[in-house]
């Protein structure tokens, strides 16, 4: 669904990968794809592109073959602190804050250049094979950021 504000909202779709191709797109609100591992940005109308994920357990990757500056919302409250735990993005990335049960995280661009990639890892899966891979395979100019949810439940 789009509205008057040239954005895109995507509730509870069911598929596993999320192609973006509306060319008049500069935001997308993805909340409660629990199937989706992938989001694909094909086209976007914007200098940025800005991007908030609620509630997306599978999430692993973004691509953005479209080459848009992105700035990123992330929650990961609904992650599963699991080997598949990871996020690879794609950038460029302009901005990312996220937030997840005890915590939360801004980052914004310190130098003139974007970042090229960004992984998001949960502490808890840092010794896992597939993650050294994924941290071995990043570019120059990439950002990692590595939180520990909050193990405890809430109240």
């Amino acid at each position: 669904m789009q509205d008057r504000t040239s954005g895109n909202f995507l509730h509870q779709q069911v598929t596993p990968v999320i192609d973006l191709t509306d060319p008049q797109a500069v935001w997308t609100d993805l909340i409660k794809c629990e199937q989706t591992h992938t989001i694909n940005l094909r086209q976007s109308a914007s200098q940025k592109h800005h991007i908030s994920l609620r509630d997306m357990p599978l999430l692993q990757r973004i691509t953005n073959p479209a080459q848009v500056p992105l700035v990123l919302h992330l929650d990961l409250h609904a992650k599963k602190q699991t080997a598949a735990a990871s996020i690879h993005i794609e950038g460029p990335i302009n901005h990312v804050d996220l937030s997840w049960q005890g915590g939360d995280y801004l980052h914004q661009r310190s130098l003139k250049t974007d970042y090229k990639q960004l992984l998001v890892v949960p502490f808890t899966v840092l010794d896992n094979p597939n993650v050294a891979a994924q941290l071995q395979q990043l570019c120059e100019r990439s950002l990692v950021i590595i939180y520990q949810a909050n193990s405890r439940a809430s109240s």
